[in-house]
């Protein structure tokens, strides 16, 4: 289950150049976090950036939800679209018009609490199966 992933860096995508400058998660928050929260050298590319592994197939299903109005919108288009090429089967919701973290704003937006039940309801059917 992901929401809004981070898969890449550094391709600027129509949702980054459009969105990364006039909505919560900006172009320099996003360099902040990546410098302080990478840690040691990577092995592998594709450890920091699953977009650019070299072989999806067998990846487990995956969940994903995004925002419309967020830098990181066409990373989750793309990583839905790496993961299906793969034959990984993908469920991926899009929540219109919300920002970046919304699924934390529960008392402002009710996507919040619809994203919070979509998720409940793919996690209770992926256990189930």
């Amino acid at each position: 289950a992901l929401f809004y992933p981070s898969v890449q860096l550094g391709m600027k995508t129509d949702s980054l150049l459009t969105f990364s400058a006039t909505t919560l998660l900006s172009w320099d928050l996003m360099h902040w976090f990546e410098t302080n929260a990478r840690g040691g050298a990577l092995r592998e590319r594709w450890h920091r950036e699953p977009l650019h592994a070299p072989d999806h197939r067998g990846v487990a299903p995956a969940w994903i939800g995004l925002a419309q109005c967020d830098p990181l919108t066409d990373d989750g288009y793309l990583y839905a679209d790496k993961l299906r090429a793969a034959g990984v089967p993908v469920e991926l919701r899009v929540w219109p018009g919300v920002i970046h973290d919304f699924i934390n704003m529960g008392r402002f937006l009710p996507e919040a609490a619809q994203a919070h039940t979509a998720l409940a309801e793919a996690l209770k059917r992926a256990f189930a199966a």
